[in-house]
């Protein structure tokens, strides 16, 4: 099979190919006689006259400048003259050429999806640039059901062409009924950066057949009972779009009165939803039956949908009922400070075989307690027990007293009554001061270094029924601790609360111990007092080590730095060198040498020593630094001393100040560092 090979990447193609499957480049620049494009207008022409095919080769060339060599291997010309602006072959100067953004225009913005049809759109590219370029759309933030193919995109130097994509769905996703606008990306590849946009309107229609609903049981037993409720199924699972339904219920004789939790339903697309239909009907005469259609009729746009289902009433035979039974619980009941008590109104109907309503109501002797139910009417079905919430109020009595207060609960039926005793303890508590309460927040501080900190003090009166005016005062369990609250006195409301701030100042304990001490606060109106605890915890660090490492940086620094200055007045800075010193060596020439020696060697040692002092830091004790810190001391205090003696120096210069003053601060670091 005929091949063609790419002058650009080697790469072999198909010899129908126009560009290279591997790097995209123009292949056909060495078959002028072939079509080519000649990007005007974007049309296409067949057997370009000579002229055009150079022209496409000079263009070709001017992108692939490799392509162009290679596609035209045998080609001559005559060699004119050279002339400014041309190189060396005399060839005139060339600019290069670069990508530019294509110009994009999207011949149907607007499309319209079906669920089972593909769509398609038409992108109209232009190539502005000089060079032959290829395209990739690429679509942006898509929706997940939207499957998007494009064609492939390479267009000549100015030429323009229709490029399709298509839009087709996820055949295993329903895809709701909406509008999306989805952006597309045209990239060029030869330049990322060149890009142009467009977008898209894509609408998806409704779909599906019309709501269908069905109700379950379609067959509905009642044993003397006048209630029921059956479920209805609202089946939208087949439709893309929601529906919306407005329900109702009959029967031919409109006897059954019906309940639901919504009239008007919206399901949502490709979903069941379920919805509980309550009814009532008559009863039918005792040891009767009675058989009702039932009919739910849903109101949709495009009609009426229904759904049928069957009712059948059946009674017993009268039976004798036994008396209601009314029973309290609790039925002895207390309130402090005239709070409502609640309790259970228990309507017992166990002996009895058909429903009662009943209205309750209650009294009282002397006509001080009011009551509330909830429901104050309410039926009790027949063989069943119902609960009914009440709630009774009394004035309080005199502060610090108790009173024992009756009272009867009735439930009638219009009939006969039904009665049940219950007793009340009313109560008054004697002082605010007996119900309140004081609290510390947070009960445990930790203030770490610091000396002071802040607490807040909560007075509850909620429980009062009076003003609680008290005076706040606290103090530590060692005596050491400030205590000062702000404000000192406060007035608590009833059923209020009261919050006041207390700032607490303590001692720090010794470096590397903590201590905890414990507070004690208190609230007194003069004659009662009540209290609240609390504790505080302070910890303070060993700053020493620290302080050992900041002093041994330093002398080691002005040791060091003092090394390489004068330690003589007037001697200058004999620093040790190497050159000097084996010319000494080899000379064997002492005599005017050995003061250089000896101030070199003692500088040297010195170094050495300091490099020591900082290694000490690393151990525990500090006692490597001390060490050579003393050493250096001594050996050039020696230096000085046998300088003197010898009569060579006339006193210490700033370089030994520094070594001094280097090694004093790295003894301190040292001795800083010994543990406690």
């Amino acid at each position: 099979m005929a091949v063609r090979i790419c002058d650009t990447c080697g790469a072999e193609n198909d010899a129908s190919e126009r560009f290279c499957t591997t790097c995209h480049a123009y292949l056909w620049w060495d078959a002028p006689e072939e079509a080519t494009a000649d990007s005007v207008g974007g049309t296409t022409h067949a057997d370009a006259p000579p002229a055009a095919a150079d022209a496409s080769s000079a263009a070709g060339a001017a992108a692939d400048p490799g392509a162009a060599t290679a596609a035209h291997p045998q080609a001559t010309s005559p060699e004119p003259p050279l002339a400014p602006g041309t190189d060396g072959g005399g060839t005139p100067a060339t600019r290069e050429k670069h990508a530019a953004p294509p110009k994009v225009v999207v011949q149907t913005p607007e499309v319209t999806l079906g669920p089972d049809a593909a769509a398609s759109v038409v992108l109209e590219i232009a190539n502005p640039s000089e060079i032959v370029d290829g395209y990739d759309v690429v679509p942006v933030d898509p929706p997940e059901w939207l499957v998007v193919t494009t064609e492939d995109a390479h267009l000549m130097p100015g030429e323009t062409r229709q490029v399709g994509i298509r839009l087709a769905t996820e055949s295993d996703q329903m895809v709701l009924a909406q509008r999306v606008t989805m952006r597309l990306d045209v990239v060029s590849q030869a330049d990322a950066a060149c890009r142009a946009e467009a977008s898209l309107d894509i609408s998806v229609p409704p779909t599906g057949p019309r709501i269908a609903i069905s109700a379950r049981p379609a067959l509905l037993r009642l044993q003397d009972a006048a209630a029921g409720e059956f479920t209805l199924m609202l089946d939208n699972h087949a439709s893309n779009h929601p529906q919306t339904l407005q329900l109702s219920a009959s029967d031919p004789e409109s006897a059954v009165r019906f309940a639901f939790d919504r009239t008007r339903l919206t399901v949502r697309p490709g979903a069941v939803e379920e919805l509980t239909v309550a009814f009532s009907s008559p009863l039918p005469d005792p040891g009767a039956e009675v058989t009702r259609q039932l009919t739910v009729t849903g109101q949709h746009e495009e009609g009426p949908v229904t759904a049928t289902l069957t009712l059948v009433q059946r009674t017993r035979p009268a039976p004798v009922d036994a008396p209601l039974r009314v029973q309290l619980s609790p039925a002895h009941l207390s309130s402090v400070n005239g709070a409502d008590a609640d309790f259970d109104v228990v309507l017992d109907n166990r002996g009895g075989h058909s429903a009662r309503t009943v209205v309750l109501s209650a009294r009282d002797p002397e006509n001080r307690l009011g009551f509330a139910f909830t429901p104050r009417e309410l039926t009790i079905p027949p063989e069943g027990a119902v609960t009914a919430r009440a709630r009774v109020r009394a004035a309080p009595p005199a502060a610090g007293s108790t009173e024992m207060r009756p009272f009867t609960v009735i439930a009638s039926d219009g009939k006969a009554d039904a009665e049940a005793e219950g007793m009340l303890e009313a109560s008054a508590t004697p002082d605010p001061m007996t119900t309140a309460a004081l609290f510390v927040q947070p009960q445990h501080l930790n203030l770490g270094a610091a000396r002071r900190g802040d607490l807040r003090v909560d007075v509850d009166n909620r429980r009062g029924l009076e003003p609680l005016h008290v005076r706040l005062s606290g103090s530590s369990d060692d005596g050491a601790a400030t205590l000062r609250f702000h404000p000192e006195e406060v007035v608590v409301a009833p059923r209020a609360t009261a919050a006041v701030q207390l700032a607490v100042e303590a001692p720090r304990p010794p470096a590397r111990q903590s201590i905890t001490r414990e507070l004690k606060v208190q609230a007194s109106d003069g004659r009662q007092a009540i209290a609240a605890d609390a504790s505080v915890t302070q910890a303070t660090p060993d700053s020493r080590p620290a302080w050992s490492r900041v002093l041994v940086i330093f002398g080691v620094f002005f040791v060091v730095v003092g090394s390489f200055l004068e330690w003589f007045g007037g001697a200058g800075v004999n620093l040790p060198s190497i050159g000097r010193i084996m010319g000494v060596i080899q000379f064997q020439t002492f005599e005017g040498d050995w003061p250089y020696l000896v101030e070199a060697g003692a500088r040297v040692l010195v170094l050495v020593l300091a490099v020591m002092m900082a290694f000490g830091m690393t151990g525990q004790s500090g006692g490597l630094t001390r060490k050579s810190a003393v050493l250096i001391v001594l050996l050039t205090v020696g230096l000085v001393i046998a300088g003197a003696v010898a009569g060579m120096i006339s006193g210490p210069g700033l370089g030994l100040l520094a070594v001094w003053f280097g090694a004093v601060l790295g003894y301190i670091g040292g001795v800083l560092a010994k543990p406690r």
